[in-house]
């Protein structure tokens, strides 16, 4: 909170409580009301009406203004805390991205300096027909058609 904002508070809570009113459009006065009771009364003729009516409405316009103030900064606060968030993850997802691409580029030199690991990828994914066959035979050689303990 400002310096100003915390004088205007401090006014606020030094001024009557009100409500403040005009009896009628065209009255010459302005009241303080206390309760049910007049308090004090301004002579309008000091003013214009529509400075009269500025006045007469300020009790509740002012601290209407600074709960307003009050709420606005408060979300304000709360976003700027979202952003700082949502920004933290950003920077976590970036950096997990650059990770990624780093063992993608890793992976994409060791096939361009050794072309034939590509070659041998292929034979592990694909087997050549005899190997298959061997592998079968190999399977079909164990006790109880193929059933192992390892």
């Amino acid at each position: 909170m400002n310096e100003r904002e915390q004088e205007i508070r401090k006014r606020v809570e030094k001024a009557r409580k009100g409500p403040w009113v005009m009896t009628e459009e065209g009255s010459d006065e302005i009241y303080f009301r206390n309760g049910y009771f007049d308090v004090a009364g301004i002579p309008v003729s000091l003013y214009r009406q529509a400075d009269a009516v500025f006045i007469a409405h300020s009790r509740e316009d002012v601290p209407y203004l600074l709960d307003e103030l009050d709420r606005t900064e408060a979300d304000n606060l709360r976003l700027k805390r979202e952003i700082l968030e949502a920004d933290l993850e950003w920077k976590h997802d970036l950096r997990r991205l650059e990770e990624v691409l780093g063992e993608l580029g890793r992976l994409r030199d060791l096939v361009a300096v050794d072309g034939s690991l590509l070659s041998e990828m292929s034979v592990l994914c694909d087997p050549p027909a005899e190997l298959w066959n061997k592998r079968q035979e190999m399977y079909m050689a164990l006790p109880e058609g193929g059933d192992s303990d390892d």
